[in-house]
């Protein structure tokens, strides 16, 4: 399974987590006699868990890009205000804040943007291993489920960081946007 983020394939074949889900998902044999059902239930809660985690990340990058939407309109309305208001040197200084801005929001956006959802095997597959395994059913399926919640939390790290990424740029872009009204400020003050 693969997505790509930032023009760079993940591959999760690479992640050492996954792959040891993945070969205990292939060579997990259990045991007679060893109830797994609650570490069947248990694995389904950790998958919903981080699944879930997943979408808050989402709802995260899109006030993100929301509140960033506002504040590059914010830029440009200021950058309007003090080219007619000073000297176009002053309203100059706007273009970092907007451009940093922008760039937080195209960083939110892909971490917004649909990656591939790390799922637990289909139903089809569930019925399959019920008609194969029987009462041991259940318990070999939950390495399938454990390699799944790797893999999707291999997806909200990534999705974290590019939302952590996002964040401080748009610090960035406000300290960026307080530079002209400072320099309009002190234009003034030195032109009288």
């Amino acid at each position: 399974m693969t997505f790509n983020l930032l023009g760079k394939p993940f591959d999760f074949g690479i992640d050492a987590d996954y792959i040891a889900a993945q070969e205990k998902a292939h060579s997990f044999e259990p045991i007679d006699g060893v109830d797994y059902q609650w570490v069947f239930e248990y694995a389904k809660q950790s998958y919903d868990h981080t699944y879930g985690v997943s979408g808050h990340l989402d709802d995260k990058a899109d006030s993100i890009i929301k509140y960033l939407g506002a504040f590059s309109g914010l830029s440009a309305f200021l950058a309007a205000y003090i080219a007619t208001s000073t000297t176009w040197e002053v309203a100059l200084s706007v273009i970092p804040a907007f451009c940093l801005s922008i760039s937080a929001i195209v960083i939110a956006a892909r971490a917004r943007r649909v990656l591939d959802q790390a799922a637990p095997p289909s139903i089809e597959a569930a019925m399959d291993y019920a008609e194969a395994y029987e009462e041991k059913a259940s318990a070999t399926f939950v390495p399938q489920i454990w390699a799944a919640t790797v893999a999707m939390e291999a997806i909200c790290n990534t999705k974290g960081r590019l939302i952590d990424r996002a964040t401080n740029i748009f610090l960035w872009a406000a300290i960026a946007l307080a530079l002209p009204l400072v320099s309009s400020i002190l234009w003034r003050l030195l032109d009288c």
